[in-house]
């Protein structure tokens, strides 16, 4: 996940709100989006976690999201989760 990919992952956001019915942090609406990419790319810079977009290779197009979060460096472990798709996947 970067910056970048705003635009790509704004249809969903936009136009598939119960997408974040079971989320604590909803990514509905623009600024809700925003928080979103911008808390999740917080979380790599510290290491904490690692969001990326998840990408039909048939398409070329971006389908979803997930995380590897969890992060504990000193006892090799990690969890994946936080994990969406967009409806027509």
């Amino acid at each position: 996940m970067e910056q970048n990919d705003f635009e790509k992952l704004l249809p969903f956001s936009e136009n598939e709100p119960q997408l974040w019915d079971f989320f604590l942090v909803s990514a509905s609406g623009v600024k809700n989006l925003k928080n979103y990419i911008d808390k999740a790319l917080e979380s790599r810079v510290k290491k904490e976690a690692y969001p990326f977009v998840v990408i039909d290779k048939k398409k070329g197009l971006i389908r979803g999201c997930s995380h590897f979060y969890g992060i504990d460096l000193q006892h090799d472990i990690l969890s994946l989760g936080y994990t969406w798709y967009g409806k027509e996947f």
